[in-house]
């Protein structure tokens, strides 16, 4: 009886200390655009600090088939939720989401961006004014290893093809003093 309690025991043990892992290392996401042949949007979450494969998020390219939708039963249709009398006050609440969002964005880590796009306009002359433009603003940029920004002209025809890619890194665990700082800002007791 002993050793199945030290088995699950341990087992108890390497599940919270891989939750602790999940929650206190970052976690990386890659967002990537594309605008030919067609718009996409794929993002990729890698979790323990980006040594864990990667797992898509979210993937424009290809679409998934809608999931058939149960039918509803009688019971599902008659049950009703009760209400809960929370007093909500809006200047409250608006001021702890501006808190929450600059906490949020205090805790977000700007990884990399690459942008790779051929742009043309129908005119040739303003073509070349907005490569100008494209162009002090991609060599006016401190030279830097997170950010590459490539921009080429296409003065035969209108026409913008490309590629984004940004790359963030977050920690979970660092959410959660802002998280119940808005909530106790938003909804706690008023002062």
């Amino acid at each position: 009886m002993s050793l199945l309690f030290a088995i699950l025991l341990w087992a108890l043990v390497i599940i919270l200390a891989g939750f602790i892992a999940l929650i206190v290392t970052p976690v990386h996401f890659e967002v990537r655009l594309a605008a030919a042949p067609q718009v996409s949007v794929r993002c990729d979450m890698r979790a323990l600090g980006g040594w864990a494969p990667p797992v898509t998020v979210f993937n424009t390219e290809k679409p998934k088939a809608p999931a058939p939708k149960a039918p509803k039963t009688r019971q599902a249709e008659q049950r009703r939720w009760a209400k809960p009398s929370v007093t909500v006050q809006p200047k409250r609440v608006i001021k702890a989401a501006v808190r929450l969002v600059r906490d949020v964005l205090r805790r977000i880590h700007f990884a990399r961006l690459e942008v790779d796009f051929d742009f043309g306009l129908a005119d040739p002359a303003d073509t070349g004014q907005v490569a100008g433009i494209m162009m002090a603003f991609e060599h006016g940029l401190p030279p830097s290893d997170r950010i590459l920004i490539t921009a080429r002209p296409n003065f035969h025809g209108a026409c913008f093809e490309g590629n984004i890619m940004a790359a963030i890194r977050l920690t979970a665990g660092a959410f959660i003093l802002p998280g119940v700082r808005f909530a106790w800002q938003a909804f706690g007791p008023a002062r």
